[in-house]
């Protein structure tokens, strides 16, 4: 599940440089790719530093029941922060 979530979303950067690499200036499309970079290892951090041994240590430490209590914990903060820029996202007319 989690490997074909992440060639989704591989396969999804590749196209999206393509075509800002076509449709961009050089000056412009190094901006983007600097910022998109930044935000990769941004990411990247997090995961490594809070989610994963959150999820892995935390909860082995306190046993089952803290475990189940810490993934229905990030599963409603992500489906909250999801819901909210997807809100605020769509364009007026759909909401």
């Amino acid at each position: 599940m989690i490997l074909s979530g992440e060639m989704i979303q591989s396969l999804f950067h590749f196209v999206l440089n393509v075509l800002l690499a076509r449709k961009l200036s050089a000056h412009d499309y190094g901006l983007f790719a600097i910022v998109f970079t930044l935000g990769a290892v941004g990411v990247t951090y997090i995961r490594a530093l809070m989610a994963v041994p959150a999820t892995l240590y935390l909860a082995r430490s306190l046993g089952r029941p803290a475990a189940r209590g810490y993934a229905v914990m990030f599963g409603a903060g992500a489906a909250a922060v999801s819901g909210s820029w997807r809100s605020s996202s769509a364009p007026r007319s759909c909401r």
